[in-house]
């Protein structure tokens, strides 16, 4: 998480147009942002990796004409794939967090009332497992027939989370222009912290009014 802040801290003025897309353009996001990610992962993981295991692909990057065409053609691929297995992207993001919620909150009522002593019948760890992975399968299949509707959320939760850190970084480097202090971080203090919460809440709000207004009208 702390690195994934750095990224938007370090990448703030990118991260504004990112959360304001999330947050406004919800029904396209989601898919825009799978394709961006698998032309990141075609054109800059896996292009530079094919030359350590194909010599035509080590010929190929000498020539700056063709590794240019390269470069293009396997990002491209790589959008082009991971947007074909969206509908399976959606299942796991889904199996995810329905997982990470029971999860948790199993441990919780473990450790606040020992449920695992009830767990005769099977290993109390196996038990656990099979809950979450129940969950996380029925969560995930209810992201699938939901698609629409979690990947607008899902827009909206990354959108607003962008956004709301990259204007509180913003405000930091107000601060730290108006007080003549560079080592200020307003981001790190309770303040800050309380404030971006509740920027997140507000944006939360407003993405799913704008969304609410979109549904009406698409009918």
């Amino acid at each position: 998480m702390e690195s994934l802040v750095k990224i938007v801290i370090s990448n703030w003025i990118p991260s504004l147009i990112i959360g304001a897309a999330g947050l406004f353009l919800t029904n396209i996001f989601v898919k825009l942002a799978i394709v961006l990610l698998g032309f990141y992962i075609g054109a800059y993981l896996l292009y530079p990796m094919s030359g350590e295991y194909s010599d035509f692909m080590k010929d190929v990057m000498k020539d700056p004409t063709k590794s240019q065409i390269a470069f293009w053609l396997f990002g491209g691929a790589g959008g082009l794939g991971l947007i074909l297995l969206y509908n399976v992207f959606i299942f796991f993001v889904g199996a995810l967090v329905s997982g990470a919620v029971v999860y948790f909150l199993y441990s919780y009522l473990d450790q606040s009332f020992n449920i695992s002593q009830y767990i005769t019948f099977m290993d109390p760890l196996y038990f656990k497992f099979a809950i979450v992975g129940i969950f996380g399968i029925l969560g995930g299949l209810f992201a699938y027939l939901k698609e629409k509707q979690v990947s607008q959320w899902l827009g909206i939760g990354v959108g607003a989370a962008v956004l709301s850190i990259s204007l509180i970084h913003v405000f930091n480097i107000f601060v730290r222009k108006m007080n003549s202090d560079e080592s200020y971080n307003f981001i790190v203090s309770t303040t800050g912290l309380y404030i971006m919460l509740g920027l997140f809440i507000i944006l939360i709000s407003i993405g799913y009014l704008i969304v609410k207004k979109g549904n009406k009208r698409g009918g």
